[in-house]
């Protein structure tokens, strides 16, 4: 057969996956393929996609925002029921959130702003009533975990009680 194409001839190579690190045979019509077809490591590709793309597409991470937000106007109580009904979560998530504290107090090495806006972007360090200045609220910065929105205002101070 002169002129035949090989292709399809040629023994699958076998590659690693991205998830789990265990050899698989790519489908042959995905020539970029990363990742085994185990639902595990779907999920973590579909997860690692989601990242990227965050990181990546501003409307994206406004729509995934704003949905989040909304689901969580609509489930008020659902964190704490989730933490009431799953104590051992709660626990290892506590234990979790500590040493993540304690490695970016060390980061901060003193820096008090950093370490107070660990969690809760709704709680303000008390602000002595004698100081204008500008300050920046960034529970969105990297040294903050929760929320990624941040705004930079300026207090002044027009009157003291």
């Amino acid at each position: 057969m002169l002129g035949a194409s090989k292709r399809g001839t040629e023994p699958m190579e076998k590659r690693r996956c991205a998830a789990c690190r265990k050899t698989f045979k790519p489908d042959r019509r995905v020539p970029d393929q990363h990742f085994c077809a185990d639902p595990a490591c779907q999920k973590e590709r579909r997860r690692r996609a989601q990242k990227q793309k965050r990181r990546t597409d501003a409307d994206y991470r406004e729509n995934d925002r704003s949905a989040q937000r909304t689901w969580r106007t609509q489930n008020p109580g659902y964190q704490k029921n989730y933490r009431e009904t799953h104590p051992g979560y709660t626990e290892e998530n506590r234990l979790a959130q500590r040493a993540r504290d304690k490695r970016r107090r060390g980061a901060a090495a003193g820096d008090v702003a950093t370490t107070a806006l660990l969690v809760n972007e709704d709680v303000s360090m008390p602000i002595s009533p004698d100081v204008s200045a500008t300050y920046v609220l960034n529970p969105g910065n990297k040294s903050v975990l929760v929320n990624e929105d941040s705004m930079t205002v300026k207090f002044r101070v027009l009157s003291v009680p």
